[in-house]
């Protein structure tokens, strides 16, 4: 693939940085971009849903215009291609995102020296970069990466500040943003206790809030002068979310960076569903210092985490599990009276369970036996043992699940 230099080196459009990325995503018949251990690609559908919210990913990634800014949203990507039954459990998106990161950075590493090489030429420079052929893994000295969420961790910097910048910079700036704290928002509790509260929620009737269809569920962080002091991440719902974006900077004062959002039907009880299953690593503010609320829709979790929450209960509300009267439909009443709340994991095989049928009529014979001892291999080696005496209690979280929206507390 041959890429022109030029001073910015990022694609302009999402299909320029989905040819980049040699992503693959037809209309149709979407296919996972893991690999067997014979190196024939797999053969797992990827669902229409999710190639939707990856083409949004993709609009938003241009916008970023580096790999800095725009890593955790293609680490979403990079989740987001791979299949849920196997290749998504096993971390394969790690092996696309490290890719990635190399072409990135050897980009704009023979950009440079193309840019160095002839300053005053008005000819256009090419640089071949092939895309089948992973490249060796850019250093994070180098190329300064931020890792997860922004603000979660500090960033690598490739140089430290001359003398003269520094002392310029230790007088405080009559702008600095007041600092948001945060507190836990209950007691920690168990994987089992978690999981029954999830499972509490999916077999409620639907509320009357939670019917309401067209609306999102977004993730949120700070803009960038206040992540230092507030690395927490705000998971809410809207119908409308640039109008919600515009309400909350008149409210709280600071202006909200938008990391994902997915349209989701019932997306009042996706919300509810994503609360609960992060329920440890959620957060309650002590205080706005702007407005004074205690909002508690924080999450101290990487925006990967909080977008694999919100994706996963938005696709299984696409699948229709309640009934015309808000009821859950037997099949899914079935479904989830069989999982084990014990694995932390059981709510992926909940939603991914219904392509079970989809995934036996794509595979071969042959395949279908090649993906199920790749599976068992890698099972054997990647097992998890949990205590028997893992604590188990009811909790009551009517009250908290009934909410239709944090915005009532505006």
């Amino acid at each position: 693939m041959t890429t022109t230099a030029s001073v910015t080196v990022w694609p302009t459009t999402a299909a320029a940085l989905q040819e980049l990325l040699a992503i693959d995503l037809p209309a149709a018949k979407a296919k996972c971009h893991g690999q067997t251990k014979k190196h024939h690609r797999c053969e797992n559908p990827i669902s229409q849903s999710t190639c939707a919210d990856v083409a949004r990913l993709l609009d938003q990634i241009v916008t970023h215009e580096s790999f800095k800014a725009a890593q955790s949203l293609l680490k979403q990507v990079a989740y987001m291609i791979m299949c849920k039954g196997v290749h998504q459990r096993y971390k394969h998106d790690r092996h696309h995102f490290d890719i990635w990161e190399g072409n990135f950075g050897l980009l704009q590493s023979l950009a440079a020296k193309v840019e160095d090489q002839d300053d005053s030429s008005p000819e256009e420079k090419t640089i071949d970069i092939p895309p089948t052929t992973p490249p060796r893994r850019v250093s994070r000295q180098h190329v300064g990466v931020k890792d997860e969420t922004p603000g979660c961790t500090s960033t690598s910097k490739p140089h430290q500040p001359s003398p003269t910048a520094s002392s310029k910079t230790t007088t405080p700036s009559k702008n600095t943003p007041p600092k948001h704290k945060f507190e836990p928002y209950g007691p920690t509790r168990s994987t089992i206790s978690i999981n029954k509260t999830v499972k509490k929620l999916i077999l409620r009737p639907l509320l009357e809030t939670e019917t309401y269809s067209g609306g999102n569920v977004y993730v949120y962080t700070f803009p960038e002068n206040y992540r230092d002091v507030a690395p927490c991440l705000k998971i809410g719902n809207a119908k409308d979310v640039p109008d919600r974006m515009k309400a909350w900077k008149a409210q709280c004062g600071y202006e909200p960076q938008i990391l994902s959002q997915f349209k989701a039907d019932n997306y009042v009880k996706v919300e509810n569903l994503v609360h609960a299953q992060l329920y440890n690593q959620r957060r309650r503010e002590t205080g706005c210092p702007t407005c004074d609320v205690r909002h508690k829709e924080w999450f101290d979790v990487s925006s990967m985490t909080a977008s694999q929450s919100s994706s996963l209960w938005a696709t299984w509300t696409r699948l229709q599990p309640y009934d015309d009267e808000g009821n859950l439909k037997d099949e899914w009443r079935a479904r989830v009276e069989a999982v084990d709340l014990s694995d932390p994991n059981c709510w992926d095989l909940f939603v991914n369970a219904v392509y079970d049928d989809d995934v036996e009529s794509e595979l071969s014979e042959g395949d279908e036996n090649e993906l199920l001892e790749e599976e068992r291999m890698w099972s054997s080696d990647d097992q998890t043992q949990y205590s028997d005496d893992d604590s188990v209690y009811d909790t009551d979280d009517e009250n908290d699940c009934n909410k239709s929206t944090d915005d009532e507390e505006r």
